[in-house]
Formats: C-alpha cells, sequence, structure tokens
C-alpha cells in the first residue's frame, strides 16, 4: 500500500520512521508534539522526559529559538517532533463478543472473548453470526459487525502523556468507530484500507470496504478522506451528515449528504417469537440496515440484517428490553443517519397452538368446545370469549384451566364470537394468542322418523338452500360399519326397506360454502319382523332417538 496521505486536519500529517536527531537544524517537521511547560521545566529535563535521545536538547533548543534553556515560563510550548519523542505500545481489548469472533495472531487463529486483549499486528475477524465491540487505550470504541477483519497496524502511547495514536487496517466489511474528542496535541486516529485513509481527531464515523470501493460516513465531527492506491492524491473533508466514497476505478466520489433517519414512533410490546416492524419509507433509500441491540450504544448487537423493504422481521429474541437502530442506505452504498428506538420481547411462555374450534368458521353444535395442543412444564390456561374482537364485550373467561379443553355454557346467542388463549406458568404469564373467531349456528335438526310405504322406506330432515347432505344407517350405534351412506342434494331419501331389526341413523349438513357441519345425534329406529298371517308391508315401526355419548 502508498504512504497515507493527510489524515487529520492542519496539523496532522503522516509520522515519519523514527531517526535520531540531526547535527544541524532540521527543517519544520509535519507533524509534532507540543508540550505546554510547567513551573520548573528546563530544556534539558523535557529532553530526558520526552525524548529518544535524551541529550537532544540542544536540537530542542535551536528548534524552538528558546533564549534561555534553564528557565521556560510556565504555559510556554515546546514543539518536539514526533519522530524524536518516545512512544510506548497499548492494547486494545474487547468489551463485547458475540457468535463467531476469532483473533489471528502469528498465524494462530482463536475465539476472542469478553476482556481479551488485541495488540499490533492482531487480526479480528467476524464470521456470519460475529459482532465484536473493542476499546482503545483512550476509550476509543471500535464496532465491528458480522462478515469483516480488521488489523491492529499502530497503537502506541506518547509516554508520560495522555496522547495515543491507533491505526487500524479494514481489510474487509465495516467497522464504526467512535473516537474520543482528544486533549492536546500528539493524538492520532486512522482507519486504512486498500484504497482511503479516514483520519480524524475526535468524532463518530464509520468506514466499509467491499469489492474494490472504500466509503466513509460522518456522523459527528469531521473526518479527512483521502485516497490511496489508483486514488492517491485526492481526497475530500466530510462534515457530519455527509459521506463519500472511493471507487475501484480510483475516483472519489463528492462529498454527499447522509439520508435523514427514519421514522418510527413509539414500538408496541412484541408478543411473538417473530419480532416485526414497519415503517414508513424514505425517499432516495434503496435498502435498510437494521440492528437490535441490548443497549442503546449498540455495543452488543445481537442481529443485524439489511431489506429491501420497510419490513423488518428478527427471530429469536430472548424475552427482555432492546433497542432497534435503522438506516437507510442510498443508491451509492452510503448509509445514512440512524433512527434509534427502545421496544421490549415478552413472547413467553407462548399461547397453545389451537385445535377447535376452527378459526373463522361455522359451528353448529351446542355447547361450543373448545381444545389445544398442551404446553409442558405444569401449565395452566386462561382463555377468554368476546362478542367484539376488542374484547369489550366478554360473554364467557375462565382462569387456571388445568386440562387442554373446555365448553363454553349452553345457551349462548347464535352469532359471530371472539376468542382467545394464553399460558400460565407458575407466575409467568404469557401473551395473548392471535384472536380467533367462529360463527355460532343452530344445530342440524333430527331427521324425521322413517316412513314405511309397501317395500321401501323414507327419510327426511330438514336442510338450508344450497345444502348438501350425507346420511348414514348402521346397526352399530358408533357408526364403525354402515348399512349404507348415501351423499344427497336434497333432504330426503328413499331406500329399500332393510331386513327386521334394531338400526341407528344419522346425517351431517354440507353447506354451500364447503363447510361440514358435525352429524347429528344417533337416532334408532326398529323394524319388526312380520306376524303369523300378516303381510310384510303391515309390519310395525318404532323409532327412537339415542343421545351421542
Amino acid at each position: 500500500m502508498s504512504r497515507a496521505l493527510r489524515a487529520l486536519t492542519l496539523l496532522a500529517f503522516c509520522l515519519p520512521a523514527f531517526a535520531a536527531p540531526p547535527k544541524t537544524p532540521a527543517q519544520p517537521p509535519q507533524e509534532m508534539y507540543d508540550y505546554p511547560a510547567v513551573q520548573g521545566d528546563t530544556l534539558t529535563g523535557i529532553s530526558t522526559r520526552f525524548l529518544q535521545n535524551g541529550n537532544a536538547w540542544q536540537q530542542l533548543l535551536k528548534y524552538n529559538k528558546i533564549a534561555n534553556p534553564d528557565h521556560i515560563n510556565p504555559g510556554e510550548i515546546v514543539h518536539m517532533p514526533l519522530e524524536w519523542v518516545k512512544r510506548d505500545p497499548v492494547t486494545l481489548s474487547a468489551l463485547t463478543s458475540r457468535g463467531d469472533v476469532q483473533v489471528v495472531r502469528n498465524g494462530t487463529s482463536t475465539p476472542l472473548p469478553v476482556g481479551a486483549t488485541l495488540a499490533k499486528g492482531d487480526e479480528v475477524r467476524t464470521g456470519a453470526d460475529g459482532y465484536v465491540t473493542l476499546r482503545l487505550a483512550d476509550g476509543s470504541v471500535l464496532k465491528l459487525p458480522a462478515d469483516s477483519r480488521l488489523t491492529v497496524q499502530n497503537a502506541e502511547k506518547i509516554r508520560d502523556t495522555e496522547a495515543v495514536r491507533s491505526k487500524m487496517q479494514l481489510l474487509k466489511g465495516r467497522v464504526e468507530a467512535v473516537v474520543t474528542k482528544f486533549k492536546g496535541s500528539g493524538n492520532r486516529f486512522e482507519v486504512t484500507t486498500e484504497q482511503a485513509v479516514a483520519g480524524v481527531r475526535g468524532t463518530e464515523f464509520r468506514v466499509a470496504t467491499e469489492g474494490g470501493s472504500t466509503a466513509s460516513e460522518v456522523l459527528d465531527g469531521r473526518v479527512a478522506f483521502d485516497g490511496e492506491g489508483a486514488a492517491a492524491g485526492k481526497s475530500a473533508l466530510l462534515a457530519a451528515g455527509f459521506g463519500s466514497k472511493v471507487l475501484s476505478s480510483g475516483d472519489l466520489l463528492p462529498p454527499v449528504q447522509l439520508l435523514p433517519a427514519p421514522v418510527l414512533g413509539t414500538l408496541p410490546v412484541q408478543e411473538r417469537l417473530v419480532v416485526r416492524f414497519t415503517f414508513t419509507a424514505i425517499d432516495g433509500a434503496q435498502k435498510y440496515r437494521a440492528q437490535v441491540g441490548r443497549d442503546a450504544q449498540f455495543f452488543d448487537v445481537v442481529a443485524d440484517t439489511v431489506v429491501e423493504a420497510p419490513n423488518l422481521r428478527f427471530a429469536g429474541l430472548e424475552d427482555g428490553p432492546y433497542f432497534l437502530r435503522v438506516r437507510g442506505i442510498d443508491s451509492n452504498g452510503l448509509e445514512g443517519r440512524d433512527a434509534v428506538y427502545p421496544f421490549s420481547v415478552k413472547a413467553r411462555p407462548e399461547p397453545p397452538l389451537v385445535s377447535a374450534p376452527v378459526d373463522r368458521n361455522k359451528v353448529r353444535a351446542a355447547p361450543v368446545e373448545f381444545a389445544w395442543a398442551t404446553i409442558d412444564g405444569g401449565a395452566k390456561y386462561r382463555m377468554q370469549v368476546a362478542r367484539d374482537a376488542a374484547f369489550s364485550d366478554i360473554v364467557f373467561e375462565a382462569s387456571d384451566i388445568a386440562d387442554t379443553k373446555i365448553t363454553a355454557p349452553a345457551g349462548l346467542p347464535l352469532g359471530d364470537y371472539y376468542w382467545r388463549i394464553r399460558t400460565l406458568l407458575g407466575n409467568d404469564i404469557g401473551p395473548w394468542s392471535d384472536v380467533r373467531s367462529f360463527h355460532l349456528l343452530p344445530p342440524p335438526a333430527l331427521p324425521e322418523p322413517p316412513q314405511l310405504d309397501g317395500n321401501r322406506i323414507k327419510f327426511s330432515w330438514g336442510g338450508e338452500p344450497g345444502q348438501t347432505f350425507v346420511f348414514q344407517v348402521s346397526r352399530d350405534p358408533k357408526f364403525g360399519k354402515l348399512e349404507f351412506e348415501d351423499k344427497l342434494t336434497a333432504p330426503v331419501l328413499d331406500k329399500p326397506k332393510p331386513r327386521p331389526g334394531s338400526y341407528y341413523m344419522r346425517y351431517r349438513a354440507i353447506d354451500a360454502d364447503g363447510f361440514e357441519g358435525p352429524f347429528t345425534a344417533p337416532q334408532r329406529f326398529t323394524i319388526d319382523p312380520p306376524k303369523i298371517g300378516n303381510p310384510w308391508p303391515s309390519q310395525r315401526f318404532r323409532a327412537d332417538a339415542v343421545q351421542r355419548k
């Protein structure tokens, strides 16, 4: 990589390699450390304290043109070329680490746990589910999301000062930097890629590299964005709210205003395992990046996704408080201002899966039976039935149900009903299920007693326009074996008279919309054998209703 261009403000330039102080006055160096003298300072003392060559006070004297090296006025600035100044290596530490996060050191890759330190030459890699937050020696924070690689090129502190100099190389992906606002001189922070250098003196910004291009977006402060390689010599000073990009062609995109933050409003409590959010699209946004974090600073990010429409879905979030951060992405791939909103998840214990009655279906049975699946762990259930979807007119409610079924009281008026259920595990009360509905209709009328007509038997029952029917006759009250079953378009049936004996009959109606009602309660009828001396047509006939067990 070519030498980085100017990356800070007026006093921020590249740091050349250390060289011993020249024997003759040097030309003014490009970057320096400015030390404000205190009472009792002397030039020899300052040289011994700060310079790698402690005997270079004479060169320092000529460089600063100090009249008396043994008497320096308090507050007077002593300029020292940074190439002469003592520096000590410092480390970075992992504040948070989630998912696949590795550190590559001396060719060996190992997991990077929270609290681990990084030094010059270490490379951090995040996998598809990885996210890591690093703290620098000066308190600055770097956030490395999934599928990213970052190398610590330099991390050092000017001895006996608070000045820290950090240089990171982004090899792949993205990095978000929240850089401490520096006090005094000597500080430096840079993020480099093959195409560009982004350097600051205290700001919040992002850098991303992909497909041979590098982008930078500034949220606070200013960033000097300078080209490298094919873009060498090209630069832009980015103010807060602007971004730029070095293209693979070597062209530098002029500063572009970042997209505004989206507006989401107050976020409701999320009561399902799949968390969903929608918001108004941003003009000019091609995509959106959304992140879920445990904290408002997004040090601990648990989900990160890019979507093409303003509809977000996250799965697998545990119950608890979270923060959602969303930003638009423009046609240049620059990511805009952030919108941050708090929300919470309360999706457990989950409501049970319901088996009856079928949602938005008709019910031709009274009383109405409700049934659902079992939730393990000693769960109980609470349910409500109402005449409206808002549950302001509740007609039936039951709490602490230990079974997985319940029957509503008889006598519910015909019409539309809405119901919902929730799970209770000890003192933990889960969310209500989705609202389900049913339409209560009168049960089907029992068939009339059959009529004998010679050697034939006739059945009839009530029906509604458009209905079809399934009619069954069996000697078994449970209808395990049928004597006959007929599918009919009218509520009448004419059949040859069966042999003498006891029989059971029932039918079900199928509405014009396909809804199949329940079978009626079985009714028993008997055909007596003929009396001696009487003709067959004069047999007696009895019919009795048999209630369903």
